[in-house]
């Protein structure tokens, strides 16, 4: 969000979730990362007050839910690269993680940096089995992304509000398609890249 008391009301609102770590990113009015924090536990928004602050500041905040026990700040969202930020809600499946390992040959298991490696080497989410909700940063190009599968949810407003879960006067963003995501702009969503949602035991439709 632009705003720092709406964002307040929406890490409410997702706490429910899990709170095994949080996070907090700010840009600037060119896109640029000019903020950024990774802690432990439940994200207290008071706590950072040298949060940078203008109408033009944009913010993203991410509670992760406890689905690792891994303790260490390396673990925390989003994932980085030297090009590439990615917060991840949802899940990779096993068999798809032990693919992605085998064809980068790495053993890295955090699904949201695997997620991000496999990306940045092919452009595309076509073979992802799991399910995924995202914001992407690219420093490059000083642009952010959003994209989710036919399985997880995100919702947005015109003014650039995301949450994982609906909340007032918000959308469903469109599955399947990667789209570049500019808040507070008139032509805030546009079409990227499709991709396809892979069928599996958590998608009937």
């Amino acid at each position: 969000s632009f705003s720092l008391e709406r964002l307040e009301k929406l890490v409410e609102l997702n706490n429910y979730r899990g709170m095994h770590s949080h996070s907090l990113f700010a840009f600037d009015d060119e896109r640029k990362i000019c903020y950024w924090y990774r802690g432990f536990g439940q994200l207290v928004l008071s706590d950072h007050s040298r949060l940078p602050k203008g109408k033009d500041v944009y913010l993203i905040a991410h509670q992760q839910a406890p689905t690792t026990e891994a303790r260490s700040k390396q673990s925390i969202h989003p994932a980085q690269t030297s090009k590439y930020t990615l917060w991840h809600n949802g899940i990779i499946k096993d068999n798809t993680v032990k693919k992605l390992q085998d064809m980068y040959d790495t053993d890295e298991a955090w699904d949201t940096k695997l997620l991000l490696k496999h990306y940045k080497a092919t452009k595309n989410f076509d073979d992802i089995d799991g399910t995924f909700a995202c914001v992407m940063h690219n420093a490059k190009k000083k642009q952010l992304y959003i994209f989710r599968n036919e399985i997880s949810p995100l919702f947005c407003t015109d003014e650039g509000d995301i949450s994982s879960t609906k909340f007032d006067n918000s959308f469903s963003i469109s599955a399947n398609l990667l789209l570049t995501f500019n808040p507070g702009r008139v032509n805030m969503l546009k079409k990227k890249k499709e991709f396809k949602t892979v069928e599996n035991p958590y998608f009937f439709g």
